[in-house]
């Protein structure tokens, strides 16, 4: 909704009238500082500027009285600040990876076939980087999850596996299988992967022969990013 300013002179403690779109009325009333050095540090921002406060204050108010956009109004505010708070979220950068995950199971099976057959996925195994120095490298994977397959339909799964590097540094991974394309997400995360989030897919690369019964091994290409705070 537009702002409308009431004309006072630069420097001083202007007041913004806000105004409903519908009724045309005054709904609130707040002053020019007020909107700098109050409402900003809930947003993250610390408006210890004075200075630049009111340059933003008397940049809304130098042709009394007018109409602005809060859009406008805002722009103006928060250009005087760093990159902290609200807006360093919306600037996080994204880093890819590209990894293979060898691992095995010893699977606990529930068959009646054809009709049904699911199997336990307790995981260990570990993670490689494809390429030299990437993310993930040499990580230690333990997983959970279960694989069905109902009247010969295409197996769908779900679970989730930690990744651990060294020390602290993990990350919680949920995964899903569906018509055979595999998909993930980090949501959780230690040490220096503390606030993860990310996407990740995975498929498997080729099939490894079986030694002994009940007993899985597999490697996996996964590829995705993740971002941190």
């Amino acid at each position: 909704m537009p702002t409308r300013i009431a004309g006072f002179a630069p420097y001083s403690n202007q007041t913004l009238q806000i105004y409903g779109d519908q009724t045309g009325k005054a709904s609130k009333e707040i002053s020019g500082l007020e909107v700098v050095q109050g409402r900003l540090p809930r947003l993250g921002l610390k408006a210890t500027h004075k200075r630049c406060a009111q340059a933003a204050v008397r940049h809304a108010t130098e042709e009394p009285p007018m109409q602005i956009s809060c859009r406008a109004t805002l722009a103006a505010i928060v250009s005087c600040y760093p990159a902290t708070g609200v807006m360093a979220q919306t600037q996080q950068q994204a880093t890819r990876f590209d990894l293979t995950h060898c691992w095995v199971a010893s699977t606990t099976v529930i068959e009646r076939a054809p009709a049904f057959r699911a199997q336990s996925l307790p995981q260990q195994g570990v993670t490689r980087a494809n390429e030299p120095g990437g993310q993930f490298d040499n990580f230690a994977t333990r997983c959970l999850g279960t694989i069905a397959s109902i009247d010969g339909a295409p197996p769908e799964g779900r679970g989730f596996c930690e990744w651990a590097g060294t020390g602290e540094d993990r990350v919680f991974i949920r995964w899903t299988l569906e018509a055979g394309r595999g998909s993930g997400a980090f949501v959780g995360g230690t040490g220096r992967y503390r606030g993860i989030s990310g996407e990740i897919s995975f498929r498997p690369i080729a099939p490894i022969p079986t030694l002994e019964p009940g007993v899985i091994r597999t490697c996996l290409h996964n590829t995705g990013e993740f971002r941190l705070p």
